[in-house]
């Protein structure tokens, strides 16, 4: 599946399908995991964002009070975006257009 100047690995190839919301912008970068490669402005931003969670939440004994995770699959499911995260069946966030 190729997607304008993109393409999407077969690992992430199901989430192109009709039920999904996923707009071909956003899965083209699908698997680059922009936010781990160095310089690029989103790898920046969450260095920021970590340090400043490292730096005011910290226990006595000055180790972070929260645990970062990169490698977790950018897919999830219905579940796991909207029901888990108690959202409302109408919210607007649940819209395909959106």
């Amino acid at each position: 599946l190729s997607l304008r100047g993109g393409a999407v690995t077969d690992e992430f190839k199901h989430v192109m399908g009709p039920e999904s919301n996923i707009v071909e912008a956003v899965a083209e970068k699908l698997g680059r995991n922009l936010h781990c490669t160095e310089g690029h402005p989103l790898q920046i931003i969450k260095s920021w964002i970590m340090a400043h969670f490292d730096k005011t939440y910290t226990e006595p004994d000055g180790t972070s009070l929260f645990t970062s995770f990169d490698s977790l699959s950018p897919i999830v499911s219905t579940q796991m975006c909207f029901d888990d995260l108690l959202t409302p069946l109408n919210h607007t966030s649940r819209s395909r257009k959106d």
